[in-house]
């Protein structure tokens, strides 16, 4: 009778670990991908010197489609990531597109932009607000590596709406245009002739 008792409860816990093992798993939350919004009609208006192209570089810890964030207040040096939010491209691929088409390059130049990204980030402080930081620095160059005509950084921050990723990629698609109009500022500084023309 006891040896029969025991065999039941064991296969009853048998029954219940196997249930375990098979049932359905959790269905994973929707992953939200974003960019940089519909592309605005390229701007016809040149630049102050002719730029043949422009390239995006990124530091290494933007060479992911993580979206990332900081806490300002609390562990300001740690730098985390959305867990349901990514983006369809890296921060440097997104923003390339961007600045060509602002800046109108193509034109027959021996001149290019350079931009290198530190920061593409979403920053949140304790009275739960957040902003966007676009931060780096920029160079107008000739063909070969050791032509540097210009080279400055630059710190780009803007307000978001709300404390959600959402809001954060609307603020850093407007940082990025802002970024647009601080470079064709910047470029008003170069002497004309030193791009000449291809």
């Amino acid at each position: 009778m006891m040896r029969s008792l025991l065999c039941t409860v064991s296969l009853g816990i048998l029954s219940l670990m196997l249930g375990a093992c098979v049932s359905p798993p959790r269905p994973l939350a929707a992953l939200a991908v974003y960019d940089l919004g519909l592309p605005a009609a390229p701007n016809p208006t040149p630049t102050a010197v002719p730029l043949r192209r422009v390239e995006v570089f990124a530091a290494p810890w933007l060479n992911g489609l993580d979206m990332q964030y900081r806490y300002t207040d609390a562990g300001p040096n740690e730098r985390r990531s959305f867990a349901e939010n990514r983006w369809a491209a890296t921060p440097a691929q997104l923003i390339e597109p961007v600045l060509a088409r602002d800046l109108a390059v193509g034109a027959m130049s021996n001149c290019k932009l350079s931009v290198r990204l530190e920061e593409f980030t979403q920053l949140f402080d304790a009275q739960g607000a957040s902003s966007v930081l676009i931060s780096g620095s920029i160079s107008l160059r000739g063909e070969r590596l050791d032509q540097i005509y210009l080279h400055d950084s630059f710190d780009v921050r803007r307000p978001a709406e709300s404390a959600d990723p959402a809001a954060g990629v609307k603020a850093l698609r407007e940082a990025t245009d802002a970024l647009s109009e601080q470079i064709r500022a910047w470029l008003t500084h170069a002497l004309p002739e030193v791009c000449g023309t291809a």
